[in-house]
């Protein structure tokens, strides 16, 4: 037992011997670190919300940009889709992490069954997974979603667009 504890302070008091010494203020004091908050505190009633269309190719699916910014880099949303609303096979540049609110979320990778997703249900969608996504026609489904890169929704088949008449 001795031999195995021996390397062990050995290498303990190496380490400390060659740490750095904490900065001295005037007083022999270490000096504390400055503490910044790395987020403020924010409220927002969803009373408060202001949707508006998410993009002018994705008819009636409404946003509200949350944090970051969702047009050119890592963002947090909410999305609304009205019921029974479907998209088509896509795909999107960003891994999107997605938490359904209200209503039930039908998603459906390529070539696999559809899953419904009630509220509360949790989605990982990585990066250039080719799927489609239904609002069940119930009611209008809530989403909060949030991505590491910018949003955007490239359809598969450009002629099967939402937009498209």
């Amino acid at each position: 037992m001795r031999t195995r504890l021996v390397p062990v302070f050995a290498l303990t008091a190496i380490f400390t011997a060659s740490a750095p010494a904490p900065a001295q203020t005037g007083e022999g004091k270490p000096k504390a670190a400055a503490k910044t908050p790395i987020y403020r505190e924010v409220t927002w009633s969803s009373e408060l919300y202001k949707w508006k269309d998410i993009s002018e190719n994705v008819p009636n699916v409404k946003v509200v940009d949350l944090s970051g910014d969702r047009v050119r880099g890592p963002f947090s949303c909410m999305i609304k889709l009205p019921a029974g609303y479907a998209l088509p096979l896509h795909v999107h540049t960003s891994d999107l992490r997605i938490v359904i609110v209200s209503g039930t979320l039908v998603h459906r990778s390529e070539g696999k069954p559809e899953i419904r997703l009630p509220p509360g249900s949790y989605l990982v969608e990585p990066a250039g997974l080719r799927h489609a996504t239904t609002c069940d026609p119930a009611s209008d489904c809530v989403v909060f979603a949030e991505g590491d890169k910018k949003f955007d929704l490239n359809l598969v088949d450009e002629a099967k667009s939402p937009g498209k008449k």
